[in-house]
């Protein structure tokens, strides 16, 4: 299966978190975008989304209760915390949240941090 870009939307804000503040975000969630025809029903996948930080920028501290999410960072550097935990990641870490932690990005370096989530229930 291939998803194409035009298949994905522009998000302006999270539904954990409100706005994205400057943070640029594609998303693809396919209960919304996609018909049962093109998407297996038994995926487990919630939502794939490219997302593009710039400088300083942050996704707040947030839990996912019925997903679990991966996030793999293309370009840059960011401080990722997760229950009290912190540590910087750059390009080519993979970040794994279980369900239910607390957890937030932070791009801390002088170039747009951006990375891919999936997540999965």
């Amino acid at each position: 299966m291939i998803i194409k870009d035009s298949q994905m939307r522009n998000v302006t804000s999270h539904p954990l978190f409100g706005s994205l503040k400057g943070i640029q975000v594609r998303s693809l969630n396919p209960d919304e975008f996609i018909t049962p025809e093109d998407f297996p029903e038994q995926s487990r996948i919630h939502e794939i989304s490219w997302v593009e930080m710039p400088s300083g920028t942050a996704i707040p501290e947030h839990k996912h209760e019925g997903c679990e999410e991966a996030k793999i960072i293309i370009y840059g550097m960011g401080m990722y915390s997760e229950d009290g935990f912190q540590e910087k990641v750059d390009a080519g870490d993979v970040i794994i949240t279980q369900k239910g932690l607390n957890h937030s990005l932070e791009n801390v370096g002088h170039y747009p941090l951006v990375y891919i989530s999936i997540t999965i229930s």
